[in-house]
């Protein structure tokens, strides 16, 4: 199995796609959804509440990025993942002598360019 197919198996088991993130002001964090239920909690620490005796915890804007990034990593994954497939397919194409390099060149930036733009 490539490492791609393990990402790839990783994005099919996990929960299902879109998922999103809220700030939840009652844990003093945030939770991540999927389509049907709440998969993570994420919890920070208020300055007013830091006892000097803890190094630091998270905090809130910090809880916050990570959440965003949690919440858009299975969408973003399978994007980057559809995009190399893409390339390795047009890399073979060429290594077999299917098509020019120009030809590569072009599919290639085709393939990213439908990714910026995802």
């Amino acid at each position: 199995m490539t490492r791609l197919d393990e990402i790839s198996a990783r994005l099919e088991a996990a929960s299902p796609r879109p998922w999103s993130y809220s700030t939840v002001d009652s844990i003093g964090g945030g939770a991540l959804y999927d389509a049907t239920r709440t998969i993570a909690s994420l919890h920070h620490e208020r300055p007013e509440d830091h006892n000097g005796r803890i190094v630091r915890h998270l905090l809130e804007h910090e809880a916050d990025a990570n959440g965003d990034l949690m919440a858009h990593a299975p969408t973003d994954l399978a994007a980057l993942v559809a995009v190399v497939r893409a390339v390795q397919a047009t890399n073979d194409r060429y290594m077999k002598g299917e098509v020019p390099g120009i030809a590569l060149s072009l599919d290639i930036h085709t393939a990213l360019t439908e990714l910026e733009n995802s």
